[in-house]
């Protein structure tokens, strides 16, 4: 079964050549990230990295959804089917990291190794550059955002001013090394037209990214009563980015007398460049049933079985050849085709156990796009487990994510075990993807079925204050706690460190999602 991923012009993506090389990460494994991607879906960014010896390595994701039992979710109303269709991944490779200061260095050199390269292999270097860009912008404009301190307003000054200079002069530097006069003095006469066309969508995408970053920088800053100095600088950057797009003609721009179809039009323009860029990072996922041979053995062997137990007490009791006795040897016949029937049913019954408790519910090949070059195999299993199995310290852990003593006696949970593990070939990526040193697993789980039998997002309910005397009323929200217990680690780490996430839920959707330390 072939796996749809989220952008479907990927299959024609390729990699650049293999003599490209960059300065990327180290093999570090940051733990997964946890997003509410929109109202009914959570995402969950898992990164595997490559191993540096042996011919493959191995890293197993576990965890546990502890989900209140009001959900009514368990094994007999969420059935396999149904939950395999809400847990989607899509594989990508990780964007090697590069430091903002970096760009225009990096730009150079892109540069040169872009001289006489055939276009397809310029449009896939832009793009994977575009996308190491985006990254450096929008991770360090958030770890700025982590790092502001309402109270130091002369270290806020100087975090924004740096990130604005390193932003514009990174952005500039590409465009003047990048730029469609410079890529054509470099590799083509006359310009290429499908090469300045990615240059052009190169230049538009990041300009808008860093005009969203200074943005958010700038609103951070206002709601944390910064100095308005501050945020003045980061909007007027912004502004600038935007008239500079709208001097080239890149795009649509926006306008306070815009309509609701501009916005629109420009919401639609920032996702296609994105998908645009990006689309050189997605693998193919193809998907399969894990354990359907073992099941279609294990089902002829039943019936081998039983076939034989019936052929045997015809054999042994029956004589046919005695007119007299047809009458008992029919009747034995029949006995044994009855137990055959049943002994059939029996040992489906058992082997069906048996499989599916020591066997992948599915199994993943993922590979380059357009070709059966097979970079990892994936096999996952999930299934609804009882308390009684979990692991002592998830359970432990359990414990001390409850909100309170009261949440845990009163808070019955049925407990979704979704485990994954993912054999990445080294050798292949060494071969096919040596730019890259880990893959990411975007796993976007939805909880649709999930608040069905929630109740109302809110209610009003009326309380007694002993304050003031009296009644008042209130719209009460109705949220739900999911726990997660979970680890990404190396399958050989048997004392890896488990780690607890707490998605809160309404009946309207998602309301946040949090790990344990940020909340």
């Amino acid at each position: 079964m072939a796996h749809s991923d989220p952008d479907p012009s990927r299959r024609s993506a390729g990699l650049p050549a293999g003599d490209t090389t960059w300065s990327v990460e180290t093999t570090s494994t940051p733990g997964p990230t946890w997003e509410r991607h929109d109202r009914t879906h959570l995402e969950i960014a898992l990164r595997y990295p490559v191993a540096q010896d042996g011919p493959t390595g191995d890293q197993i994701w576990e965890a546990f959804y502890f989900l209140p039992q009001s959900f009514r979710l368990d094994a007999t109303t969420y059935s396999r089917r149904e939950l395999f269709a809400d847990l989607r991944s899509h594989v990508r490779f990780s964007i090697p990291r590069i430091a903002l200061e970096g760009v225009p260095e990096e730009a150079r050199e892109l540069a040169r190794r872009l001289t006489s390269k055939p276009p397809d292999d310029v449009v896939r270097e832009l793009k994977l550059f575009a996308c190491r860009v985006r990254a450096a912008i929008t991770q360090e404009a958030r770890a700025i955002i982590d790092d502001l301190a309402p109270e130091d307003g002369n270290r806020m000054a100087v975090l924004v001013c740096d990130y604005l200079a390193a932003g514009s002069g990174a952005l500039g530097a590409v465009r003047d090394v990048l730029g469609p006069q410079k890529l054509r003095t470099l590799s083509f006469e006359p310009a290429d037209p499908q090469v300045a066309k990615a240059q052009a969508w190169v230049d538009e995408y990041l300009s808008r990214v860093l005009e969203l970053a200074l943005i958010e920088l700038a609103h951070v800053v206002e709601a944390v009563d910064g100095p308005q100095d501050v945020a003045r600088v980061a909007i007027a950057a912004a502004v600038d980015e935007a008239r500079y797009r709208r001097s080239r003609n890149e795009g649509p721009v926006s306008s306070v007398d815009g309509s609701v179809h501009d916005l629109e039009q420009i919401e639609r323009r920032q996702h296609a460049l994105k998908r645009f860029t990006s689309s050189v990072l997605w693998l193919d996922v193809e998907i399969r049933e894990g354990y359907t041979v073992a099941l279609h053995v294990f089902h002829a062997l039943a019936a081998g079985i039983a076939m034989t137990f019936a052929v045997v007490i015809a054999v042994l009791y029956g004589q046919p050849n005695m007119p007299g006795r047809l009458g008992v040897w029919a009747a034995v016949v029949v006995v044994a085709y009855m137990g055959k029937d049943r002994l059939k049913a029996i040992l489906q019954t058992v082997f069906d156990s048996f499989v599916a408790t020591r066997l992948p519910d599915r199994r993943w090949t993922v590979s380059m796009p357009g070709t059966q070059s097979v970079l990892a195999d994936v096999a996952e299993r999930a299934r609804f487990v009882d308390r009684d199995t979990l692991p002592e310290k998830v359970e432990a852990i359990r414990r001390v994510a409850y909100r309170d003593r009261l949440q845990e006696l009163a808070g019955p949970e049925s407990i979704l075990c979704h485990r994954k593990t993912m054999r990445i070939r080294t050798d292949a990526m060494g071969t096919f993807a040596p730019q890259f040193v880990a893959l990411t697993d975007v796993m976007r789980v939805d909880v649709s079925r999930w608040l069905t039998h929630t109740d109302d997002a809110k209610r009003t309910v009326s309380f007694a204050d002993p304050e003031a005397g009296e009644l008042f009323d209130s719209k009460l929200p109705r949220a739900y706690d999911v726990t997660v217990v979970y680890r990404l680690a190396d399958t050989n780490a048997s004392d890896a460190e488990w780690q607890v996430a707490r998605i809160v839920v309404s009946r309207n959707g998602i309301r946040r999602v949090a790990t344990l330390q940020e909340e």
